[in-house]
């Protein structure tokens, strides 16, 4: 019987590959999903409850490149999961003084 290489899809929520890669630190797979289309502001595990967006992990681990490529393309600072946790909460609470300056810059408009 030929082995197939295609994965059944599965009930198990799971990570988008963007936040996969935004999680452990992989700036360039980062970059080419974002440049091949992939949706910044997408985390994945949808219906979960968790909607963590790949800025929040990015900020949480301490990539702070990752966070600059990730705002680049348009992440949204101010989304947050059902608690309201956002991505300078989750840099904030661990201690990325550098990402939550960059995030509280990022999130002034100074057209208001």
């Amino acid at each position: 019987m030929p082995h197939s290489s295609k994965k059944k899809h599965s009930t198990i929520l799971e990570p988008t590959p963007l936040f996969a890669a935004a999680k452990r630190g992989h700036d360039l797979v980062v970059y080419i999903l974002l440049e091949q289309g992939a949706d910044v502001n997408d985390g994945g595990y949808h219906n979960s409850g968790s909607a963590w967006s790949p800025l929040c992990t990015a900020a949480k681990h301490g990539h702070e490149s990752i966070v600059k490529i990730l705002l680049a393309h348009g992440a949204n600072v101010g989304a947050a999961d059902h608690t309201g946790w956002t991505a300078i909460a989750a840099a904030s609470k661990a201690g990325h003084v550098s990402i939550v300056k960059l995030l509280l810059r990022e999130s002034v408009n100074p057209s208001s």
